[in-house]
């Protein structure tokens, strides 16, 4: 679990608290996944991919970026992003305060990254770090960089269970198997774009309540900014996505306190 060491104590990431709270179902399909083949260091890789396309995005938005050796695999993942990243203007913050007089205590080392970094919290007892504060058209915009290997939906229309049932040779007694076959791929990946949307909701809500608590700011706007071999996307969290990311990062929040509290009494 990640910690970070804020000014009001040692608290869990917001990605520590999402993570743990998953649903017993949830949890299991994940330690499945991770077990097959080599699905955990294909995870690895990812999320390595992921620190260097935020790291090259980070030296973009400071003007910062030098001349330097780029992975094919990243570099094809960060070169669409530059004229999205354009559209944010008056930032405040990327990946930490732009202006360290005014918000001194949200600074700190991390030994992961070997450098400075910073986060926000919140008395609900958590912190995190989120990856972008700034104007977008004129609004304040909070903004968070997710590296994919598909698309992102925001909605998500789910097939007839009959259809949806038709795993392995059940296809075989489905008169069109190959079309259904292809039909049901295709709403699994529609699904886990979705599910990966709505977490990342969950994951900005969490943002948006610790940026007013210890940034003293209220963001208007969230938007999730979504790069893939597919292609790049830009997409503004609705107001009743919020409001539902907002109840369930809630409910997220009080179980994890609960769970913890029946560890120690354990």
């Amino acid at each position: 679990m990640r910690l970070y060491p804020t000014p009001i104590g040692s608290l869990p990431s917001v990605t520590s608290i999402l993570s743990e709270t998953h649903s017993v179902k949830r949890k299991a399909q994940l330690q499945n996944w991770a077990r097959k083949g080599d699905n955990a260091i294909k995870s690895q890789e990812a999320r390595a991919r992921g620190t260097k396309v935020h790291s090259l995005c980070e030296q973009y938005l400071m003007d910062s970026l030098c001349e330097q050796e780029i992975e094919e695999d990243v570099f094809t993942l960060f070169k669409d992003l530059p004229p999205l990243l354009d559209r944010f203007t008056d930032l405040i913050w990327v990946e930490k305060p732009l202006d360290r007089d005014k918000y001194p205590g949200n600074f700190y080392f991390s030994e992961e990254l070997q450098k400075e970094a910073g986060m926000v919290w919140s008395r609900q007892g958590y912190a995190g770090c989120p990856d972008l504060i700034g104007y977008l058209d004129g609004v304040l915009t909070l903004g968070d960089l997710k590296t994919s290997k598909r698309l992102y939906w925001q909605s998500y229309a789910s097939l007839p269970k009959e259809l949806y049932a038709l795993t392995g040779k059940k296809f075989k007694d489905h008169p069109n198997h190959e079309m259904a076959k292809q039909v049901v791929a295709e709403n699994r990946e529609m699904l886990n774009g979705y599910l990966a949307y709505q977490n990342t909701t969950f994951q900005l809500a969490g943002y948006a309540q610790a940026i007013e608590e210890s940034l003293g700011l209220k963001v208007e706007r969230q938007v999730v900014i979504v790069t893939s071999l597919s292609g790049v996307q830009l997409l503004e969290v609705s107001q009743d996505d919020k409001e539902y990311g907002k109840s369930e990062w809630e409910r997220r929040v009080r179980a994890f306190k609960e769970d913890s509290l029946i560890a120690v009494a354990k």
